[in-house]
C-alpha cells in the first residue's frame, strides 16, 4: 500500500516589521500571544495590563492577562463578535448571533444587536429604520456612553436609543474614537474616513483622511496613547 500522505498544516506567514519610532524597532519578529482552537477577535485592553478578546464560535468572552494566562471571563454571549468597555466598566459588544457564514445563517432566527453584556445584558439597538441590524462587525463606545458600530455601513446609538447612520456609500468594518474622542475613525473599503463628532454624538464634516498604502480594504482599527492608528488588512497592520 501506499504510504500515508503528511496532513498539510498551515504555516506561519512571514511578515516584515518595519520601524515606528517610538512603538517598535525595525525587524523584530511576531509572538503569539495566545492560540486556540477558536477564534479570536474584538480585542480591548484593560486597565490592569490584560486584554478582553470575543469568540463567536463558542459564545464567550476570554481574557489574556499580563501573564499569558488565559481565562473565561462571558458565557452565552449570543456570538459576540467585538466588545468595548465604557467609562462606567460595562463591558458591550456587537451579538452576532447565529449569522456566522460558516454555519447555517439562513435558518438564523435570533436578531443580531449592540448590547450590554455586563454587568447584566440589555440590549442597546437591534433595529435600523425599522428592519434588522444584520451581520455586525465592529464597535466603539465614546465617554458620554454614545455607541458607535459598523454593519456594512456606520452607525450610532444615540442616549435615546435611537440608531442613526453617519451616511451613505460608507463600506465599513472598522471604527474607532480619537484621544479626545472629537473625532471618529471609519473604514471605507481601502480608504479611512473621519468624521468630527458635535456634543450629542452626531457626525460632520465626512472627510477623507488616509488611504492604505500597502493595500487591502481595512477591517479592525486600534489606536494608542500618542493618536497612532493602526489598521489591520490583507497586507498585514497598517
Amino acid at each position: 500500500q501506499p504510504a500515508a500522505q503528511p496532513v498539510a498544516t498551515q504555516g506561519v506567514r512571514d511578515a516584515r516589521v518595519a520601524a515606528i519610532s517610538g512603538v517598535v524597532a525595525d525587524g523584530v519578529t511576531w509572538r503569539v500571544a495566545w492560540q486556540g482552537t477558536d477564534n479570536a477577535d474584538g480585542i480591548v485592553g484593560t486597565s490592569d495590563g490584560g486584554l478582553l478578546f470575543a469568540q463567536e464560535q463558542p459564545r464567550r468572552i476570554s481574557k489574556l492577562d499580563a501573564v499569558d494566562r488565559v481565562s473565561v471571563v462571558l458565557s452565552e454571549t449570543h456570538g459576540v463578535g467585538s466588545i468595548a468597555i465604557d467609562s462606567k466598566g460595562r463591558i458591550l459588544g456587537v451579538e452576532r448571533t447565529c449569522t456566522d457564514p460558516g454555519g447555517r445563517p439562513d435558518q438564523c432566527t435570533e436578531s443580531t444587536a449592540v448590547s450590554v453584556l455586563t454587568p447584566a445584558r440589555s440590549i442597546l439597538a437591534d433595529r435600523f429604520d425599522g428592519k434588522p441590524l444584520g451581520r455586525l462587525n465592529d464597535l466603539v463606545v465614546d465617554g458620554k456612553g454614545t455607541v458607535y458600530f459598523t454593519s456594512g455601513g456606520a452607525y450610532f446609538v444615540g442616549s435615546n436609543g435611537e440608531v442613526k447612520s453617519l451616511g451613505e456609500n460608507i463600506r465599513a468594518n472598522g471604527i474607532m474614537l480619537s484621544r479626545d474622542e472629537k473625532i471618529l475613525y471609519v473604514t471605507n473599503g481601502n480608504t479611512i474616513l473621519s468624521f468630527d463628532i458635535q456634543p450629542n454624538g452626531s457626525v460632520t464634516n465626512r472627510r477623507d483622511f488616509a488611504t492604505l498604502q500597502a493595500g487591502g480594504n481595512g477591517d479592525g482599527m486600534a489606536i494608542d496613547n500618542d493618536g497612532r492608528l493602526y489598521v489591520t488588512s490583507a497586507p498585514g497592520v497598517q
